[in-house]
C-alpha cells in the first residue's frame, strides 16, 4: 500500500514538473528571434561565399527560407526546427534533379540527425531554465541545384552563435 502511494506521489510530482516546464517554455517551437538570427547568419554566410542572397525572402519573418544563387548554382536554405518539423518541407521544395541535405554543427547529413538536434535543443532549453546560456546550434536544410558544389563551403562558420 505504501509503495503504491509513493508511486502515485512521484508520478504526480513528475506530471506537475513536466507541465510547469512546458508552460514556461511555450509550445516547444523555436523562438522567433533565434530563427531570425539563424536566417540572418546564413544569409551573411552565403554572401561571404559569393552568393547573391534574395533579401526580400530572407527578411520575411513568417518564412524560415533563405534563397541565394550564383551564376551556376541556386539554393534554398531552411532554418529547420531541431525536432524535424521542416524535413518534409525541404523534400517538397526540391525538384527531382536537386540535391538535398542538412547542416548541423558544420557537418553535412543526407537526412536530419534527429536525436542529435532534438537532444541538444532540449538540453539547451533545460540549461536556460537554470540560468545558463548555451550557444544556439542551428539546423539548416539545403535544397540546391545539381551544379552546386556546396560540400566544399566552410559550413562550420555557421555552426553556432550566442
Amino acid at each position: 500500500m505504501l509503495a503504491a502511494s509513493c508511486a502515485r506521489v512521484a508520478l504526480g510530482f513528475l506530471l506537475v514538473l513536466s507541465v510547469s516546464i512546458k508552460l514556461a517554455n511555450g509550445d516547444g517551437s523555436p523562438p522567433d528571434h533565434e530563427e531570425r538570427l539563424a536566417k540572418q547568419e546564413v544569409a551573411d554566410f552565403l554572401s561571404r561565399q559569393g552568393f547573391q542572397v534574395d533579401h526580400a525572402i530572407a527578411e520575411q519573418t513568417d518564412s524560415p527560407i533563405v534563397r541565394a544563387a550564383t551564376d551556376a548554382c541556386s539554393l534554398l536554405v531552411i532554418a529547420a526546427a531541431p525536432q524535424g518539423w521542416h524535413r518534409n518541407l525541404l523534400l517538397r521544395l526540391a525538384e527531382p534533379q536537386d540535391q538535398t541535405f542538412f547542416v548541423v554543427g558544420g557537418t553535412l547529413y543526407e537526412d536530419q540527425p534527429l536525436w542529435r538536434t532534438w537532444d541538444y535543443h532540449y538540453w539547451r532549453r533545460a540549461n536556460h531554465l537554470l540560468g545558463r546560456r548555451l550557444p544556439v546550434h542551428p539546423v539548416f536544410g539545403v535544397v540546391a541545384s545539381r551544379a552546386c558544389d556546396l560540400r566544399r563551403i566552410p559550413w562550420a562558420d555557421v555552426a553556432a552563435f550566442p
